[in-house]
């Protein structure tokens, strides 16, 4: 069969275009900033630097590790900003607001109820509020695991005391046994806790254990991710000697003010009074803007 010749194309025709070399991008040699800026360390073992010392890795892969904030813990996909550094990978944090006030006849404990996994809530419910002994009771933030341990080792060693000595614990000493082991152990634990109870010796009394495991009393304290908000609120309503309505107004407002800016912070309010007569448990909701649930 005959092939036939391929008439030449009528029309504008394109030039042909010349063939260009292939283009080398060449990492930046410029250190990244270290610290807690918005890019990892650049040490061997930093993702950022592992990514752009590879041979076999292409500067596509390279931004993405950069950009890849999720890993380390310093930016999520959604833009909220969390802090896993101390946290091991999965684990529960209560991001939360915490307060314990001491009024004319006690104490009075308060806490939202939500539990936090990065930006994911584990639980709107949880009760932050731990009883230790009988007028003993602890506010937990931080690690969920480490502040539920630290609290379930204090309440056997104050039941261990009351049985041998055969008298109730003090709050103080409470709050010793919960400064040892946080200090002890501060490397290790995320725990930030609140201390409050009523004794025949010192009445209602306050101690506060931030990270790092120092003690401090106080007459009232503040403490988680929430009680950033709340500081000028309880600097102006705080007083010496209320009454226990006027107290407890005082708790539910400063958590209601913590709960509407801090997005860590939520559910319902729970709080524990404590006088020489006992503890007492109150729920107050949300969708009844926060009315005691009877």
């Amino acid at each position: 069969m005959t092939q036939l010749p391929v008439p030449p194309r009528r029309g504008c025709a394109f030039p042909e275009l010349p063939e260009l070399p292939p283009r080398v991008i060449t990492p930046p040699t410029t250190p990244r900033p270290s610290g807690n800026g918005p890019f990892p360390s650049d040490n061997p073992t930093s993702l950022a630097s592992h990514s752009l010392n590879s041979p076999t890795t292409n500067a596509h892969d390279s931004l993405t590790a950069i950009m890849d904030f999720g890993h380390s813990g310093m930016l999520n996909e959604d833009g909220i900003h969390v802090d896993m550094d101390r946290l091991k990978k999965g684990e529960v944090n209560l991001g939360t607001s915490i307060m314990a006030v001491t009024f004319k006849d006690g104490v009075i404990l308060g806490a939202d109820s939500r539990t936090t996994t990065g930006a994911y809530i584990a639980n709107r419910v949880t009760d932050k509020l731990t009883r230790v002994h009988d007028t003993i009771w602890c506010c937990r933030s931080g690690s969920a695991a480490d502040t539920q341990a630290v609290a379930d080792i204090v309440q056997y060693q104050l039941g261990l005391f009351a049985m041998q000595s055969g008298k109730p614990p003090m709050t103080q000493t409470a709050a010793s046994i919960f400064q040892e082991i946080c200090y002890s152990n501060k490397d290790r634990l995320s725990a930030g806790l609140i201390i409050a109870g009523w004794d025949e010796r010192f009445g209602g009394q306050v101690y506060s254990i931030p990270l790092g495991g120092s003690l401090h009393k106080q007459s009232y304290a503040i403490g988680g991710s929430g009680s950033t908000y709340i500081y000028g609120y309880c600097d102006a309503n705080w007083k010496e000697g209320m009454e226990q309505a006027e107290a407890v107004n005082f708790v539910k407002g400063a958590l209601r003010e913590a709960i509407k800016w801090d997005g860590s912070s939520g559910g319902v309010i729970r709080m524990v009074v404590m006088t020489k007569d006992g503890a007492d448990r109150h729920l107050y909701l949300p969708d009844s803007d926060y009315k005691e649930r009877q």
